[in-house]
Formats: structure tokens, C-alpha cells, sequence
């Protein structure tokens, strides 16, 4: 995906050789946007579309047709609305419910029986140019080398500040590659690294072009060959894709005592041989290689060297990407439905959904805003994302907040860097900073009435 410098209005032709699978069952480190009362992660906006419609359309790019979207039963009714009666792609969709507790790897287990042939892994939070982010270059980069399994990498976009309550402690991600093979050779978190990074000297032996780099980050899509599924079935101890398949892949391409001791050799032998017999079988085969796979494990990666790319992993992405997305759209920044007061001002950085209504003398930079919403007189929203059917009152201040579906912003509140979860009431004149105001019991009294916020 998102090698974003080319630009393509062809309709792409119909690719059989992959199957597609979307992780969209669980919810991520993105409370209380992702919660029963507002939405579910997959279906929160960015610029105003659900964020599931991003990797759906970047299928559709390549052709792909055959997708599996993995949801968890919590979300169910609402994903499956959307997916049968909204998304106007061509795909077909198949909709699997899955345990909300499961890891990636445990989803990809759960759904062997339906994955035939290699297969794409990416998560819903994947953010880029649904129209310039034709991704043929990132699988045609799997078709040339024809590895065991090619990885994406970014560069994130810089943040513009905002985003909630929530900061991130942004940890480094410690990627050796060698960019001449397109080899990914080396995986080590930030977090994880105590005072120095331990590289084994086969590795360095190996591959004398190593590359220690800092500026990526793994856009968690992965294609891969159908035998890595079965290594998954297989090692039930595997959890996550991400920090337990990917990094033991990657570490038996110079450890051959891995490939033996974790059976990789003993699958990878099971899949040429199984290749061989469908090709006796058959005088055709979908698979674009003559043998499934080189003798060599192999690993790469594809770094998506321009354009815009993200995912909206936490709520300062979520925001960032916002802001990000809404300047794709230049025709779509003020929806022809919405009633913009002459008096008020809508900055060239911000985006105004249907019907949204905006009133006298309020100024709009840096911002979303969702359908249904009514902004009253003297508002000012800066780097912040409004989602639907809310409503600010005269006078309000919002810098750098996400407010929940439903919410209700009385006159003169100033809130800075704060979440406000969905249908919650901000009492006129509140001033909060960094807060997670996310649900309200009010209960009455004789002496009055009280606001609990937790």
C-alpha cells in the first residue's frame, strides 16, 4: 500500500491470487472514542468517513475482491449495517464474528478454514489517499522478490498537537533492513531496548549492508504465503502477528537452527510439496511464481517513501489523521447541505459535514466537524474532531478535543485537550484541561446538585 506518488483512474483489474483479511474486532488503546455508547473503532470517522471505508477502498485499488472483516460481537449489529447497506464498494465481504479477547494471530487461527491461498493481514485503523494511494507497487513488490512475507513501513506524518487527554510516549521502533534486497532483518521496539541493542554476528556476517533506522513504523500489513498460516495453526503459543510471528520469521532468515526447532523447514517443505501436486493436477495455477516460495526464507519489507499514510492506533492519531485526511477532500470540505452563518469563519484546514449547522461570528481552524451538529454564536473550535448530532452552545471554546457522538457543549464552556465521551452534558462556564470526561451521574439533592465525571 501506499506508495502515494502515483494517481490512476483506471478500474483495476480483478486480482484471484490474494484473500484479504481485516482486523476489525478489537477496540485498541482508543477509550472513549471506541466504547458500546458512541461507535465502534472501525466505523470512527476520519474526515468524515468511517475509517474502515480507508483499507476497504485500498483493496478495491488493487483489485483485490475476496475480503474477510473479522468483527467482534460487541460491534456486530453496527459494522454489519454498514458493510451490507452503506459501503458502496464492489467487493465481496464476508463478515466473521470473532472472540473480542483474541489476539491477531488467534483471529488468523479462528479463520484458517476460510484462507485458501496467500492473503493480505491489515488492521481497520489504516489511514491513506483512498483516490492516489494506488498500493499495485507494495504487491508487486511481493510478486518480483516472491519472499515468505513482505511488510509495510511509513514514515508517520509529524502531529500538529491536539488530540485529547491522552499523549503518547512515542518509542522508537529499531528496524535493520537492507534496502538493496528489500530485506527486513532486524525488529526491536523502543521499550524493550535497555541500554543496547544485541545483534548476533551472523546476521552481520550475512548481510554487510545492514541498516539501523529509527524514522519507520510497521503499518501492520503483511503479505503473506499461505504456508504462514499454517505455522500459525500449528504454534498455538503464537499470539500476536506483529511481536511473535513477524520477529520469529524474521530471525530464522540467519538462524537455520530456527527454522528447525520451530518446524518452519518441516511447513515449508508441506507447501512445496502441495504446490507441486496442484500444478500436476492442473495445467493452470493462480499463484504467480513457478515454486510457492525461495529456498531461502526470506522477509522484506516495502517502505511507502511519499504521500500520506497513518493508522489510528491511539487518540493523538486518531486526531492527527484528521487533520491529515480532511486536506484530501478539497472539494468536500464544507458539505453543500450544511448552513455556514456569512459572519462566521471555516478555515481552508477544516472540514463541515451535512446539515451541520454553524452560527454568527464563530471562528472553525484545524478542525473536523460531523453531521447533524449545531454550533452556536462566539464558538471557537481549534484542532479538534466533532463528531455527529452535537451541539455547542454561545460562547464555547474547544482546543484540541474530541467530542463523542451525541455531546452536548453548554455556553461558555472552555475545554482544552479534552475527550468528551458520547451524549455527555458539559455544564456552561466548565473550564477543563487534559481531562477524560467520559460518562455523568446526576443525582439531586436537598442542597442541590452534584457532577460526578469518571
Amino acid at each position: 500500500m501506499f506508495s502515494l506518488d502515483q494517481t490512476t483512474s483506471a478500474k483495476p483489474q480483478v486480482v484471484l491470487e490474494f484473500q484479504a483479511i481485516i482486523l476489525a474486532g478489537n477496540q485498541g488503546n482508543i477509550y472513549p472514542l471506541a466504547a458500546d455508547d458512541n461507535l465502534p473503532k472501525a466505523l470512527l470517522p476520519i474526515a468524515n468517513r468511517p475509517m474502515i471505508a480507508y483499507p476497504l477502498q485500498w483493496l478495491e485499488a488493487t483489485g483485490i475482491q475476496n475480503i474477510i472483516v473479522a468483527i467482534c460481537s460487541s460491534s456486530e449489529a453496527k459494522l454489519t449495517h454498514y458493510l451490507r447497506n452503506v459501503y458502496e464498494g464492489s467487493a465481496h465481504i464476508d463478515i466473521v464474528t470473532v472472540d473480542e479477547h483474541f489476539s491477531t494471530a488467534e483471529v488468523l487461527r479462528y479463520l484458517a478454514p476460510r484462507i485458501f491461498q496467500d492473503f493480505i493481514v491489515l488492521p481497520c485503523d489504516a489511514v491513506a489517499n483512498p483516490q492516489t494511494a494506488y498500493p499495485q507497487r507494495f504487491l508487486d513488490s511481493y510478486r518480483s522478490a516472491n519472499p515468505a512475507l513482505t511488510a509495510l513501513f511509513y514514515e508517520p506524518p509529524k502531529s500538529e498537537g491536539g488530540g485529547g487527554s491522552t499523549k503518547d510516549s512515542e518509542w522508537p521502533l529499531y528496524v535493520g533492513l537492507d534496502a538493496t534486497q528489500q530485506r527486513l532483518l532486524y525488529m526491536r521496539p523502543g521499550d524493550r531496548v535497555k541500554e543496547a541493542l544485541n545483534l548476533r554476528m551472523p546476521l552481520l556476517r550475512k548481510f554487510t549492508r545492514l541498516n539501523l533506522v529509527t524514522h519507520l513504523q510497521d503499518a501492520h500489513i503483511y503479505v503473506c504465503k499461505k504456508w504462514i498460516l499454517d505455522l500459525v495453526v500449528q504454534k498455538k503459543e503464537l499470539t500476536s502477528f506483529q511481536k511473535d510471528v513477524l520477529p520469529l520469521l524474521v530471525r530464522a532468515q540467519c538462524r537455520p537452527s530456527l527454522l528447525e526447532t520451530e518446524g518452519i523447514s518441516a511447513i515449508m517443505d508441506a507447501a512445496r510439496q502441495r504446490h507441486k501436486y496442484n500444478q500436476s493436477v492442473h495445467e493452470w495455477s493462480t499463484t504467480v511464481a513457478d515454486d510457492p516460495m525461495e529456498p531461502e526464507l526470506r522477509v522484506n519489507l516495502y517502505i511507502a517513501s511519499s504521500g500520506f499514510m497513518g493508522r489510528a492506533d491511539s487518540v493523538p492519531h486518531y486526531c492527527d489523521l484528521n487533520k491529515h485526511a480532511s486536506r484530501l477532500f478539497p472539494d468536500d470540505r464544507v458539505a453543500k447541505s450544511a448552513e455556514i452563518n456569512s459572519r462566521s469563519q471555516i478555515g481552508a484546514d477544516s472540514m463541515v459535514g451535512n446539515l451541520t449547522k454553524v452560527d454568527e461570528r464563530t471562528s472553525v481552524k484545524k478542525s473536523v466537524i460531523g453531521a447533524h451538529c449545531v454550533i452556536g454564536k462566539n464558538v471557537k473550535i481549534v484542532n479538534s474532531v466533532l463528531m455527529d448530532y452535537i451541539t455547542v452552545e454561545d460562547g464555547a471554546k474547544l482546543d484540541g478535543c474530541v467530542i463523542c457522538n451525541n455531546a452536548k457543549i453548554q455556553a461558555k464552556a472552555q475545554l482544552k485537550d479534552c475527550e468528551v465521551g458520547a451524549s455527555l452534558v458539559v455544564d456552561p462556564e466548565t473550564q477543563a484541561k487534559n481531562e477524560r470526561i467520559v460518562s455523568s451521574f446526576i443525582p439531586s439533592g436537598e442542597e442541590g446538585m452534584q457532577v460526578n465525571f469518571g
